[in-house]
Protein backbone atom coordinates (compact mmCIF):
# COMPACT_ATOMS: atom_id res chain seq x y z
CA UNK A 1 0.00 0.00 0.00
CA UNK A 2 1.31 3.42 -0.95
CA UNK A 3 2.36 5.50 2.03
CA UNK A 4 0.60 8.82 2.57
CA UNK A 5 2.49 11.70 4.20
CA UNK A 6 -0.26 14.16 5.01
CA UNK A 7 2.07 16.52 6.84
CA UNK A 8 4.30 16.81 3.78
CA UNK A 9 1.28 17.54 1.56
CA UNK A 10 0.43 20.40 3.91
CA UNK A 11 4.06 21.59 3.79
CA UNK A 12 4.00 21.60 -0.02
CA UNK A 13 0.74 23.54 0.01
CA UNK A 14 1.98 26.11 2.53
CA UNK A 15 5.41 26.68 1.01
CA UNK A 16 4.06 26.88 -2.55
CA UNK A 17 2.25 30.04 -1.46
CA UNK A 18 5.41 31.24 0.25
CA UNK A 19 7.18 30.91 -3.12
CA UNK A 20 4.43 33.06 -4.66
CA UNK A 21 5.05 35.62 -1.90
CA UNK A 22 8.77 35.60 -2.78
CA UNK A 23 8.17 36.18 -6.49
CA UNK A 24 5.58 38.91 -5.89
CA UNK A 25 8.04 40.61 -3.49
CA UNK A 26 5.41 40.67 -0.77
CA UNK A 27 8.06 41.30 1.89
CA UNK A 28 8.61 44.86 0.61
CA UNK A 29 5.05 45.87 1.51
CA UNK A 30 4.75 43.79 4.67
CA UNK A 31 4.58 45.68 8.00
CA UNK A 32 7.99 45.66 9.70
CA UNK A 33 6.74 43.67 12.70
CA UNK A 34 5.96 40.64 10.51
CA UNK A 35 9.07 40.71 8.32
CA UNK A 36 11.37 38.55 10.53
CA UNK A 37 8.77 35.75 10.56
CA UNK A 38 8.28 36.00 6.80
CA UNK A 39 12.04 35.88 6.23
CA UNK A 40 12.19 32.63 8.23
CA UNK A 41 9.50 31.05 6.06
CA UNK A 42 10.96 32.39 2.82
CA UNK A 43 14.43 31.08 3.61
CA UNK A 44 13.00 27.63 4.30
CA UNK A 45 10.61 27.28 1.35
CA UNK A 46 12.84 25.91 -1.44
CA UNK A 47 15.21 23.86 0.79
CA UNK A 48 12.18 22.17 2.40
CA UNK A 49 10.85 21.29 -1.07
CA UNK A 50 14.16 19.55 -1.82
CA UNK A 51 14.20 17.74 1.53
CA UNK A 52 10.66 16.50 0.83
CA UNK A 53 11.66 15.31 -2.65
CA UNK A 54 14.67 13.40 -1.30
CA UNK A 55 12.64 11.90 1.55
CA UNK A 56 9.83 10.70 -0.74
CA UNK A 57 12.37 9.30 -3.20
CA UNK A 58 14.08 7.42 -0.37
CA UNK A 59 10.83 5.91 0.84
CA UNK A 60 9.77 4.84 -2.64
CA UNK A 61 13.19 3.28 -3.17
CA UNK A 62 13.09 1.38 0.14
CA UNK A 63 9.50 0.18 -0.46
CA UNK A 64 10.01 -0.97 -4.04
CA UNK A 65 10.84 -4.49 -5.21
CA UNK A 66 12.28 -2.99 -8.41
CA UNK A 67 14.48 -0.35 -6.87
CA UNK A 68 16.47 0.72 -9.96
CA UNK A 69 13.19 1.70 -11.62
CA UNK A 70 12.12 4.10 -8.86
CA UNK A 71 14.47 7.01 -9.53
CA UNK A 72 14.50 6.28 -13.27
CA UNK A 73 10.73 6.83 -13.39
CA UNK A 74 11.11 9.96 -11.29
CA UNK A 75 13.71 11.38 -13.68
CA UNK A 76 11.48 10.60 -16.69
CA UNK A 77 8.60 12.43 -15.04
CA UNK A 78 10.83 15.42 -14.25
CA UNK A 79 12.17 15.49 -17.81
CA UNK A 80 8.60 15.58 -19.14
CA UNK A 81 7.73 18.52 -16.86
CA UNK A 82 10.97 20.27 -17.74
CA UNK A 83 10.27 19.84 -21.45
CA UNK A 84 6.74 21.23 -21.14
CA UNK A 85 7.32 24.14 -18.79
CA UNK A 86 10.92 24.82 -19.72
CA UNK A 87 9.92 25.09 -23.37
CA UNK A 88 6.99 27.33 -22.49
CA UNK A 89 9.06 29.77 -20.45
CA UNK A 90 11.81 29.65 -23.06
CA UNK A 91 9.30 30.85 -25.68
CA UNK A 92 7.99 33.56 -23.33
CA UNK A 93 11.51 34.86 -22.69
CA UNK A 94 12.18 34.72 -26.42
CA UNK A 95 9.06 36.76 -27.15
CA UNK A 96 9.97 39.33 -24.49
CA UNK A 97 13.46 39.68 -25.99
CA UNK A 98 12.11 40.07 -29.53
CA UNK A 99 9.69 42.77 -28.36
CA UNK A 100 12.64 44.52 -26.73
CA UNK A 101 14.36 44.47 -30.16
CA UNK A 102 17.34 42.45 -28.95
CA UNK A 103 19.54 40.55 -31.39
CA UNK A 104 17.63 37.36 -32.23
CA UNK A 105 20.81 35.28 -32.62
CA UNK A 106 22.11 36.26 -29.19
CA UNK A 107 18.68 35.70 -27.67
CA UNK A 108 18.42 32.16 -29.08
CA UNK A 109 21.98 31.28 -28.05
CA UNK A 110 21.48 32.59 -24.54
CA UNK A 111 18.08 30.90 -24.27
CA UNK A 112 19.38 27.49 -25.30
CA UNK A 113 22.35 27.90 -22.98
CA UNK A 114 20.05 28.53 -20.00
CA UNK A 115 17.75 25.69 -21.04
CA UNK A 116 20.65 23.22 -21.06
CA UNK A 117 22.80 24.55 -18.21
CA UNK A 118 20.41 25.58 -15.43
CA UNK A 119 16.89 26.13 -16.73
CA UNK A 120 14.95 29.01 -18.26
CA UNK A 121 12.80 31.50 -16.35
CA UNK A 122 9.64 30.71 -14.48
CA UNK A 123 11.36 29.04 -11.51
CA UNK A 124 11.91 25.91 -13.63
CA UNK A 125 15.50 25.78 -12.38
CA UNK A 126 14.01 23.78 -9.49
CA UNK A 127 13.11 20.92 -11.85
CA UNK A 128 16.52 21.07 -13.52
CA UNK A 129 18.26 20.87 -10.14
CA UNK A 130 16.08 17.90 -9.15
CA UNK A 131 16.99 16.10 -12.38
CA UNK A 132 20.72 16.62 -11.79
CA UNK A 133 20.75 15.49 -8.16
CA UNK A 134 18.39 12.57 -8.96
CA UNK A 135 20.81 11.32 -11.61
CA UNK A 136 23.71 11.61 -9.17
CA UNK A 137 21.71 9.74 -6.52
CA UNK A 138 20.70 7.05 -9.04
CA UNK A 139 24.37 6.46 -9.91
CA UNK A 140 25.36 6.21 -6.24
CA UNK A 141 22.55 3.77 -5.44
CA UNK A 142 24.12 1.30 -7.84
CA UNK A 143 27.22 1.08 -5.62
CA UNK A 144 27.71 -1.55 -2.94
CA UNK A 145 28.30 1.01 -0.16
CA UNK A 146 25.57 3.35 -1.37
CA UNK A 147 24.41 4.70 2.00
CA UNK A 148 27.95 5.44 3.15
CA UNK A 149 28.67 7.19 -0.15
CA UNK A 150 25.48 9.26 0.20
CA UNK A 151 26.51 10.29 3.71
CA UNK A 152 29.89 11.50 2.42
CA UNK A 153 28.19 13.29 -0.50
CA UNK A 154 25.81 15.01 1.92
CA UNK A 155 28.63 16.10 4.23
CA UNK A 156 30.73 17.31 1.30
CA UNK A 157 27.91 19.37 -0.26
CA UNK A 158 26.84 20.76 3.11
CA UNK A 159 30.41 21.69 3.98
CA UNK A 160 30.89 23.42 0.64
CA UNK A 161 27.79 25.55 1.20
CA UNK A 162 29.13 26.66 4.60
CA UNK A 163 32.41 28.12 3.32
CA UNK A 164 31.21 31.39 1.63
CA UNK A 165 29.76 32.91 4.86
CA UNK A 166 33.13 32.22 6.47
CA UNK A 167 35.01 33.89 3.60
CA UNK A 168 32.72 36.93 3.93
CA UNK A 169 34.20 37.80 7.33
CA UNK A 170 36.24 41.02 7.47
CA UNK A 171 39.47 39.12 8.20
CA UNK A 172 39.24 37.41 4.78
CA UNK A 173 38.42 40.51 2.73
CA UNK A 174 41.31 40.64 0.28
CA UNK A 175 41.19 40.92 -3.54
CA UNK A 176 42.34 37.32 -3.96
CA UNK A 177 39.79 35.92 -1.49
CA UNK A 178 37.01 37.99 -3.09
CA UNK A 179 37.80 36.51 -6.51
CA UNK A 180 37.87 33.01 -5.05
CA UNK A 181 34.58 33.66 -3.29
CA UNK A 182 32.95 34.96 -6.48
CA UNK A 183 34.01 31.85 -8.42
CA UNK A 184 33.00 29.61 -5.55
CA UNK A 185 29.51 31.09 -5.35
CA UNK A 186 29.06 30.70 -9.12
CA UNK A 187 29.96 27.01 -8.88
CA UNK A 188 28.41 25.89 -5.59
CA UNK A 189 25.91 28.51 -4.47
CA UNK A 190 24.38 29.89 -7.64
CA UNK A 191 20.64 30.40 -7.25
CA UNK A 192 20.16 28.04 -10.18
CA UNK A 193 22.75 25.49 -9.14
CA UNK A 194 21.86 21.93 -8.19
CA UNK A 195 24.74 21.49 -5.74
CA UNK A 196 23.51 23.76 -2.96
CA UNK A 197 19.97 22.41 -2.97
CA UNK A 198 21.22 18.93 -3.77
CA UNK A 199 22.59 18.75 -0.23
CA UNK A 200 19.03 19.07 1.07
CA UNK A 201 17.76 16.42 -1.35
CA UNK A 202 20.40 13.94 -0.18
CA UNK A 203 19.66 14.94 3.42
CA UNK A 204 15.99 14.11 2.87
CA UNK A 205 16.90 10.72 1.43
CA UNK A 206 19.09 9.93 4.43
CA UNK A 207 16.30 10.94 6.82
CA UNK A 208 14.07 8.36 5.09
CA UNK A 209 16.72 5.69 5.70
CA UNK A 210 17.31 6.69 9.33
CA UNK A 211 13.62 6.97 10.11
CA UNK A 212 12.98 3.53 8.66
CA UNK A 213 15.86 1.81 10.49
CA UNK A 214 16.36 3.61 13.77
CA UNK A 215 13.93 6.33 14.79
CA UNK A 216 10.20 6.46 14.11
CA UNK A 217 9.02 9.59 15.88
CA UNK A 218 11.14 12.70 15.48
CA UNK A 219 8.65 15.34 16.66
CA UNK A 220 10.43 16.08 19.95
CA UNK A 221 13.76 16.47 18.16
CA UNK A 222 12.17 18.76 15.58
CA UNK A 223 10.67 21.11 18.15
CA UNK A 224 13.81 21.09 20.33
CA UNK A 225 15.99 21.84 17.32
CA UNK A 226 13.71 24.70 16.28
CA UNK A 227 13.76 26.12 19.81
CA UNK A 228 17.58 25.89 19.84
CA UNK A 229 17.80 27.75 16.52
CA UNK A 230 15.54 30.55 17.75
CA UNK A 231 17.48 30.83 21.01
CA UNK A 232 20.86 30.94 19.28
CA UNK A 233 19.63 33.53 16.78
CA UNK A 234 18.25 35.63 19.61
CA UNK A 235 21.56 35.53 21.53
CA UNK A 236 24.06 35.65 18.67
CA UNK A 237 22.01 36.86 15.69
CA UNK A 238 24.31 39.82 15.06
CA UNK A 239 27.23 37.52 14.25
CA UNK A 240 27.60 37.10 10.45
CA UNK A 241 27.93 33.29 10.73
CA UNK A 242 24.91 32.78 12.98
CA UNK A 243 22.01 33.02 10.51
CA UNK A 244 23.64 31.06 7.63
CA UNK A 245 24.72 28.18 9.86
CA UNK A 246 21.65 27.90 12.09
CA UNK A 247 19.49 28.20 8.96
CA UNK A 248 20.59 24.72 7.89
CA UNK A 249 19.32 23.14 11.12
CA UNK A 250 16.19 25.29 11.05
CA UNK A 251 15.12 23.98 7.61
CA UNK A 252 15.45 20.35 8.68
CA UNK A 253 13.50 21.06 11.88
CA UNK A 254 10.67 22.63 9.88
CA UNK A 255 10.58 19.56 7.63
CA UNK A 256 10.47 17.18 10.62
CA UNK A 257 7.66 19.12 12.29
CA UNK A 258 5.53 18.97 9.13
CA UNK A 259 6.41 15.29 8.66
CA UNK A 260 5.28 14.37 12.16
CA UNK A 261 2.19 16.57 11.82
CA UNK A 262 0.73 13.88 9.57
CA UNK A 263 0.81 11.40 12.47
CA UNK A 264 -1.60 13.44 14.57
CA UNK A 265 -4.15 14.20 11.85
CA UNK A 266 -7.35 12.12 11.90
CA UNK A 267 -7.49 9.37 9.28
CA UNK A 268 -10.63 10.82 7.70
CA UNK A 269 -8.75 14.00 6.72
CA UNK A 270 -7.37 13.80 3.20
CA UNK A 271 -4.63 16.05 1.85
CA UNK A 272 -4.49 14.90 -1.78
CA UNK A 273 -5.99 18.19 -2.98
CA UNK A 274 -3.25 20.08 -1.10
CA UNK A 275 -0.62 18.13 -3.00
CA UNK A 276 -2.32 18.77 -6.35
CA UNK A 277 -2.80 22.48 -5.84
CA UNK A 278 0.81 22.95 -4.70
CA UNK A 279 2.02 21.46 -7.99
CA UNK A 280 -0.31 23.69 -10.00
CA UNK A 281 0.76 26.76 -8.02
CA UNK A 282 4.47 26.09 -8.40
CA UNK A 283 4.53 25.58 -12.16
CA UNK A 284 1.90 28.17 -13.06
CA UNK A 285 2.44 31.06 -10.67
CA UNK A 286 5.07 32.92 -12.69
CA UNK A 287 2.78 32.99 -15.74
CA UNK A 288 -0.03 34.25 -13.53
CA UNK A 289 2.23 36.94 -12.04
CA UNK A 290 3.05 38.16 -15.56
CA UNK A 291 -0.68 38.36 -16.33
CA UNK A 292 -1.52 39.95 -12.98
CA UNK A 293 1.06 42.69 -13.46
CA UNK A 294 -0.42 43.49 -16.87
CA UNK A 295 -3.94 43.55 -15.38
CA UNK A 296 -2.91 45.75 -12.45
CA UNK A 297 -1.71 48.51 -14.76
CA UNK A 298 -5.36 49.45 -15.18
CA UNK A 299 -6.11 49.52 -11.44
CA UNK A 300 -5.79 52.67 -9.27
CA UNK A 301 -3.38 51.17 -6.74
CA UNK A 302 -1.14 53.11 -4.37
CA UNK A 303 2.60 52.21 -4.67
CA UNK A 304 2.72 50.79 -1.14
CA UNK A 305 -0.22 48.50 -1.89
CA UNK A 306 1.16 47.15 -5.15
CA UNK A 307 2.87 43.96 -4.05
CA UNK A 308 0.12 43.01 -1.59
CA UNK A 309 -2.52 43.40 -4.30
CA UNK A 310 -0.34 41.49 -6.77
CA UNK A 311 -0.03 38.63 -4.28
CA UNK A 312 -3.78 38.53 -3.63
CA UNK A 313 -4.70 38.76 -7.31
CA UNK A 314 -2.24 35.97 -8.13
CA UNK A 315 -3.73 33.75 -5.41
CA UNK A 316 -7.25 34.41 -6.68
CA UNK A 317 -6.37 33.53 -10.27
CA UNK A 318 -4.46 30.39 -9.25
CA UNK A 319 -7.33 29.10 -7.10
CA UNK A 320 -9.84 29.71 -9.92
CA UNK A 321 -7.51 28.03 -12.42
CA UNK A 322 -7.06 25.02 -10.15
CA UNK A 323 -10.82 24.58 -9.84
CA UNK A 324 -11.17 25.00 -13.61
CA UNK A 325 -8.74 22.26 -14.62
CA UNK A 326 -10.50 19.78 -12.36
CA UNK A 327 -13.75 20.15 -14.28
CA UNK A 328 -14.58 17.71 -17.06
CA UNK A 329 -14.34 20.36 -19.78
CA UNK A 330 -10.75 21.36 -18.97
CA UNK A 331 -9.45 18.09 -17.48
CA UNK A 332 -6.93 17.82 -20.34
CA UNK A 333 -4.91 20.60 -18.69
CA UNK A 334 -4.06 18.23 -15.84
CA UNK A 335 -1.59 16.55 -18.20
CA UNK A 336 0.61 19.63 -17.86
CA UNK A 337 1.35 18.59 -14.27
Amino acid sequence: MKRQYKGLDIAKFFFSWVVVAIHTELLLDTPAVYRPLMRYFMSAAVPVFFIISGFLCGNKYLDSDRRPEVIRKSVKSLLRLYGIWGGMYFLIDLLKSVLSQENIGDVLLNGFHRLVVYGPGGAIWYVYALIVISLVTMAILKLRNKNTTLVFLFLFLQFMTMIPPLLALDCFKTPVIEKIQSWYIDVFLSYNNALFYGSYYVGGYLIAVLKRRYLHNWSVGGFCGLAAVLLINNLFGSHPLCIPYTGILYRYCIFIIFLELGNVLPEKITTISYRKISQVVYFTHVLVIYASKAFMRFLPILPKQGNIVLFLVTIGILVCYYKLIYTDKFAFLQKLY
